[in-house]
């Protein structure tokens, strides 16, 4: 019996990595910006590999920014600038895979489940690619790519992205739900006897985009879990957002109140110019360069989260637009409730503390690092061990510092280890590994609005907590039954955007289906149909998995209480939030608990 030992280490010492060793990836004789093994892998599935478990996120929160272009991130921040403002999977990539947490550990520094795009670059002769897109709401979106070369060194590419979005609800105050252009030009300079390229690439985004309120609709909760219809709202298509587009709000850095309209704060503008170099020496070393330069003038996301909806009369001050006083139905957030929101407001809360909100200065100048290592032992043909241990350390990112971040005591390393191992099996029809992952992170960073029951306080409270997880899987029975192909890459990406939402924490106000298929452009039909297609489960199965697994963790933290822990995932009221838990955990609160 022949035996075979494999061994690689890989270190990666710094924070963001800029420098990024590889090859060239040749597909369909158009070449591609690529810094890995070249293969595209599906969400959750691991056809091109049996000795690593299905690419999926593994009992952490998700960390910020999970899409990457070319090997850096495509946007700096998702918290100030909204991935999908700046960066779409459309006709100017040549390729959209999935990094594994090892993978995505040295190359970004997070341990979790990450998506890398790479460019197409050209080739010698001339190409073109459009696509199209439309559904019965009248959403029309295409992207058109070019590429060539010029003579026998220089490759270009130039490519046009248009989303015209108007949403399956129709706001009146604005043309589209989302609105969403990106342009990109590139340049490549081949080496003599193919040691190398040279790239440069320019791209210009603009983007317009409603927040979720206009994606949302008034309804009466039965009480039994059901709902029903307010008159004059139709669930999944009549909005509840202001006529006219505007709202009042007040400004947080002087603390008045204003009047704005929804496409006063909505649109994005980027510049980015990325540099992509790469070559081979005689001695063996194949070095690869990637950065990118990022001008963001405007970079704006709007959002609204609704309240209770109460009867108001004329003599309670409400105006309509016209000007007339306004009686009926009213979705409105208590303004004394957040009327020290503001910068320089000084506020006393009910247990006596008193606290001043002012900007504060963030010095960052930390080494961050992270480590890998893999082994794979053949004990037979088919069958053998696989295991492999990662960490990674980082300290606290920008806009975790926002609202009640962390102090200079709390500035901690945050320490996330990763450890796998198991078996693996696969013949020419079936893949089969089963593995054991204990994973950890340590200070991780969670605020939290709460109120005091009875009372109009509501305060940011700040969160630090470890995190440990230990998990027995089996899976990749279907990587040949459904084969590669069968999973597109337009629908590894609903699912990866999907499971991102979920990662992101959506699932504690929304656990509709309904309002990730509106946001991710797709029908809840067909939504369920590609989770269940890749991950042997359908959509809201995964909902109510993510939202279940962070409530089981809520309710160990007894110092929350029921009712905070019942608002924080928007529940109508306690009485509904313990039904929930006791059909979803199959005890009461009170008995999971104790």
């Amino acid at each position: 019996m022949k035996q075979r030992l494999f061994f690689s280490i890989a270190l990666l010492l710094g924070g963001y990595a800029s420098t990024i060793m590889g090859t060239n990836l040749v597909k369909n004789d158009t070449i591609v910006a690529s810094s890995g093994k070249g293969e595209e892998r599906n969400v959750m599935l691991n056809a091109s590999d049996a000795n690593k478990p299905r690419e999926i996120q593994i009992g952490l929160p998700s960390e910020d920014v999970n899409v990457y272009e070319n090997g850096l991130p495509a946007v700096y921040s998702s918290s100030v600038h909204k991935l999908a403002a700046h960066w779409r999977s459309d006709a100017s990539l040549g390729e959209v895979g999935l990094m594994s947490p090892s993978e995505s550990a040295i190359m970004t520094g997070n341990i979790a489940y990450s998506v890398n795009s790479f460019s197409k670059l050209g080739q010698k002769e001339f190409k073109g690619v459009l696509n199209y897109h439309t559904n019965h709401f009248g959403w029309h979106n295409f992207d058109l790519n070019v590429s060539g070369g010029v003579g026998d060194r220089w490759l270009y590419t130039a490519s046009i992205y248009q989303n015209f979005d108007p949403g399956s609800f129709d706001p009146k105050f604005e043309n589209f739900s989302d609105r969403t252009q990106l342009y990109r030009a590139g340049l490549t300079r081949l080496f003599d006897d193919n040691r190398g390229k040279l790239s440069v690439f320019y791209k210009f985004s603009k983007s317009s985009s409603l927040g979720s309120m206009v994606n949302a609709a008034p309804f009466i909760y039965v009480g039994d879990g059901s709902v029903k219809e307010i008159p004059g709202f139709k669930l999944g298509t009549s909005s509840y957002a202001p006529e006219g587009g505007r709202f009042q709000y007040m400004d947080i850095m002087d603390g008045q109140m204003k009047t704005g309209r929804f496409g006063d704060f909505i649109d994005n503008r980027a510049h980015e110019v990325a540099l992509l170099f790469d070559y081979a020496f005689d001695n063996g070393w194949d070095w690869s360069v990637n950065a990118k330069y990022m001008d963001a003038p405007e970079a704006n996301y709007v959002d609204f989260g609704g309240s209770t909806i109460s009867e108001v009369a004329e003599g309670d001050g409400l105006l309509t637009s016209d000007g007339t006083a306004y009686a009926g139905l009213v979705d409105q957030i208590p303004y004394e409730r957040y009327e020290g929101f503001h910068i320089g407001d000084t506020h006393t809360y009910s247990d006596n503390t008193t606290v001043t909100i002012e900007p504060q200065r963030v010095v960052k100048n930390k080494l961050n690092y992270a480590a890998t290592l893999q082994m794979t032992y053949n004990l037979t043909r088919n069958m053998g061990l696989t295991a492999d241990a990662t960490v990674a350390t980082r300290y606290p990112r920008i806009n975790e510092y926002a609202g009640t971040g962390p102090t200079e005591e709390q500035y901690n390393r945050v320490t996330i280890p990763l450890l796998r191992g198991g078996v693996f099996y696969h013949n020419d029809w079936i893949d089969l590994t089963s593995m054991v992952t204990y994973i950890s992170k340590s200070n991780n960073i969670d605020q939290q609005n709460v109120t005091n029951p009875g009372t109009t306080d509501s305060k940011t409270v700040l969160l630090i907590y470890n995190i440990n997880t230990m998990i027995l899987d089996f899976f990749d029975f279907h990587s040949h039954l459904y084969g590669e192909s069968d999973i597109s890459t337009q629908s590894a990406i609903i699912m990866n955007r999907f499971l991102a939402m979920l990662e992101n924490g959506e699932f504690r106000e929304n656990r509709d289906v309904t309002y990730y298929a509106d946001k991710l452009c797709v029908t809840s039909k067909y939504l369920s149909e590609v989770s269940k297609k890749i991950s042997g489960y359908a959509a809201n199965y995964w909902i109510n998995r993510y939202t279940t697994l962070d409530i089981s963790r809520l309710l160990r933290d007894k110092s929350l209480t029921f009712v905070q822990i019942s608002d924080m995932f928007g529940f109508s009221s306690p009485a509904y939030f313990s039904r929930y838990v006791q059909h979803n955990l199959g005890v009461k609160p009170t008995d999971y608990r104790g």
